[in-house]
This record gives structure tokens, C-alpha cells and sequence, in this order.
């Protein structure tokens, strides 16, 4: 038998080998599995040579990051080519406000074949209110040739870049059970259990699943959430339970506010988008037998 009560107590939340076909999210670094992220392929050509490169363009509102998973060129016997993954922003007096290059090794293989790369550009901080005449991101070849190499960019570019935290669902009232405060359990049949202990619960932030944001990017996203958000509160956890079995546990859980949310970016002539899930600590707690 199963003993549940809810309480009005305060409390607080608590370079690798050729490939014939590029293979999707080859060389994705490991960093960009906590940001929503899009893939795309982009080409140019100069000097009689062709270059082709599929990036993951990934955001979760305050970072940047444009990773050169694999690319192709055409094949000329040489390998000593260079790609340049690139993102800038400009504002509406056309000033330049992000400007960033990250550049491979002197050895970008010409065979015509796909080769994974994993190259990455990481900005931690992008000022997207600045970023509002121009912006854009990719690549630049450079060509491996007898002479001067030929050289040309291939990207993605849009005006108007922004970025904003989307409402989906508001739920009061929730027991989150996946946190427990505390608990006490009986040895003997017919004893209550009572509980009576002070704890501090923070709340909590999931952006694409399973990952919890810090920094600024949670500052961001709980100013999206709520305009009063709270990230911690001081809980003191009384409640007593029925009788109970031998071997039976009664559990202390914190209440709160979960809301459902997606990150959305424009920039860079993409749309991002990823599903996030918060919960703020509440008034209140919830005391179970189990």
C-alpha cells in the first residue's frame, strides 16, 4: 500500500582514412552533442579544382561552433591543400563584430575522395545583437597547385540573426521524483517513519535530452524560462508516515514548475532548433511510502 502527501513546507530545487561517401556527422567533436545542431554541405571552385565540405553548424544561443566534418577535392595527385572553416557578423553600420577563423593542417589530401577532418571553430560568447546587417560561415579553400593556388569560400550567410527561447508547456504542481531529499526506513512492521531534516535543491536546465547547460548559456536560457527564476531554495523536509512494513522506505521529493522549451537560432542562413526541459523549485514538498 502506497501513502502519498503533498506538504506547503518551503523548499528548493534542488585525419582519419578515406571514405567513398561522406557518412553523416562524420568527425562531429564531442562538445556539440549539448547544443542543437543542422548539417550542410557546401561547394565552390577556382583554378580549375572543386572543393566540397559537409559542416554541423551547432548553437544553444550563446556559443557558436562550425565543425568541417569531411570534405572532397578534386583530385590532382597533390596534398598539401588547406581548408579554412570561417564565421563573421557585421552590424547595421556595418562594422564587424565577429570575426573568427580556425585553419587546418598544410596537408589536406587531393584525391577526389571524401576525407573525414572533425575540423572546429568554437566562439563561447557570439554577439548576436550585433550581428544584425550581415553574417555568415564556412570554408575557404586553398588549393594545392603547381604556382599560385587558386583559392575560394563556400558558406552560408543571412541578415537579421537572432536567437530566442520557445514555449511549449507550463506544468505547476510536479513531484520530481528523480531527485529525492532524503529518506528513512522501518526494520520492524508498524512503525512510522518521520523525517525532519533542512536541505538546499537546485533547480535544473536539459537542453537535447541529457545535457545541463552552465554559464552563460543557463543564464540565458532561465532569463528565457522566467523572469523570476529561481535556481535554489532552502527546504526544511517534516513529514511523518502511516504505519509501515518491515523493509518499507518513505521518500522526501522537492515540487516545482516544469516547463517544456526550444532553443531557436537563425543565423547564418540556417535555422537551428532543439527541445529543452526545465524545472524551478516551489513551495512545497511530497512525502511516499515505497
Amino acid at each position: 500500500m502506497t501513502a502519498l502527501s503533498l506538504m506547503s513546507t518551503l523548499i528548493a530545487a534542488a585525419p582519419a582514412a578515406a571514405a567513398v561517401d561522406p557518412p553523416s556527422g562524420a568527425g562531429i567533436a564531442p562538445a556539440l552533442v549539448d547544443m542543437p545542431s543542422t548539417e550542410t554541405t557546401v561547394s565552390c571552385s577556382a583554378g580549375g579544382m572543386t572543393g566540397e565540405a559537409r559542416l554541423t553548424l551547432a548553437s544553444d544561443g550563446t556559443r557558436w561552433t562550425t565543425t568541417v566534418d569531411s570534405y572532397r577535392i578534386t583530385a590532382n595527385g597533390r596534398s598539401k591543400g588547406n581548408i579554412n572553416a570561417y564565421v563573421y557578423g557585421k552590424n547595421f553600420a556595418g562594422q564587424t563584430t565577429l570575426d573568427h577563423k580556425e585553419s587546418s593542417r598544410d596537408a589536406m589530401v587531393q584525391n577526389g575522395q571524401w576525407q573525414n577532418l572533425g575540423l572546429e571553430l568554437s566562439r563561447s560568447s557570439v554577439p548576436w545583437t550585433s550581428m544584425s546587417q550581415a553574417s555568415g560561415t564556412g570554408v575557404e579553400f586553398v588549393f594545392d597547385k603547381s604556382g599560385s593556388d587558386p583559392r575560394c569560400t563556400a558558406g552560408v550567410s543571412s541578415s537579421g540573426a537572432h536567437r530566442a527561447v520557445q514555449h511549449i508547456a507550463t506544468s505547476p504542481g510536479v513531484i520530481d521524483k528523480l531527485r529525492p531529499l532524503t529518506s528513512c526506513q522501518v526494520l520492524t512492521d508498524g512503525i512510522t517513519c518521520s523525517i525532519a531534516e533542512t536541505k538546499t535543491v537546485t533547480s535544473s536546465v536539459t537542453l537535447n535530452g541529457s545535457v545541463n547547460p552552465t554559464g552563460p548559456s543557463l543564464d540565458w536560457l532561465t532569463a528565457g524560462i522566467s523572469s523570476s527564476w529561481t535556481s535554489a531554495r532552502s527546504v526544511d523536509v517534516r513529514c511523518t508516515s502511516p504505519a509501515m512494513r518491515r523493509g518499507q522506505l518513505f521518500v522526501a521529493y522537492p515540487t516545482g514548475t516544469t516547463t517544456e522549451f526550444r532553443v531557436q537560432v537563425n543565423a547564418f542562413g540556417v535555422r537551428i532548433d532543439g527541445p529543452g526541459k526545465a524545472f524551478e523549485v516551489a513551495s512545497g514538498i511530497a512525502c511516499e511510502v515505497v
